[in-house]
């Protein structure tokens, strides 16, 4: 397999699971698999490329997101059919440029997940309250009740609500 080393990473770049690279490589699963226990270069090689591909897909993600975040115009192409002259039905295309406004729920996200200490402040400081009232109420009814039941109970309570 060394000779196809090479191979093997591109395929993983490409995001191929271990069941494809070994079809590709014409031999099984179990054959992969025990050629990259027993080889830790072949081993390493795989967990670069798994490493580079999960890259790849935050920057892709990432690419996405921040294009959501601004206003912008994009070009579409419409496909009409129409009919011509000689009675015959063709095909029309015409590219329209649209405006498309800035996503205001990835704005929110990013902003949240960015600059949580800025943004997400009201969801930091409700758990803290939502686990000194649970702690408050705790003690409150200690009793004989099986405390553990009385923390899940409370919790779920919470779950339901919509604060």
């Amino acid at each position: 397999m060394k000779p196809h080393l090479e191979d093997v990473k591109q395929l993983r770049r490409a995001g191929a699971k271990y069941s494809q690279i070994a079809k590709e490589l014409g031999i099984s699963l179990t054959t992969l698999k025990n050629y990259r226990e027993a080889h830790e270069e072949f081993a390493q090689a795989l967990a670069d490329e798994e490493l580079n591909l999960r890259t790849a897909l935050a920057n892709v993600a990432e690419d996405g997101l921040f294009t959501k975040l601004r206003d912008r115009f994009i070009d579409e192409v419409v496909v009409r059919e129409v009919i011509d002259k000689q009675n015959e039905v063709r095909e029309l295309r015409e590219v329209k440029t649209r405006f498309v406004p800035a996503d205001t729920t990835a704005i929110i996200w990013a902003l949240k997940n960015r600059l949580p200490t800025q943004w997400n402040k009201d969801e930091h400081e409700l758990s803290i309250l939502r686990g000194k009232k649970i702690e408050a109420d705790i003690h409150a009814e200690s009793s004989s009740e099986d405390l553990g039941k009385m923390i899940q109970d409370r919790l779920a309570g919470y779950g339901d609500s919509n604060e």
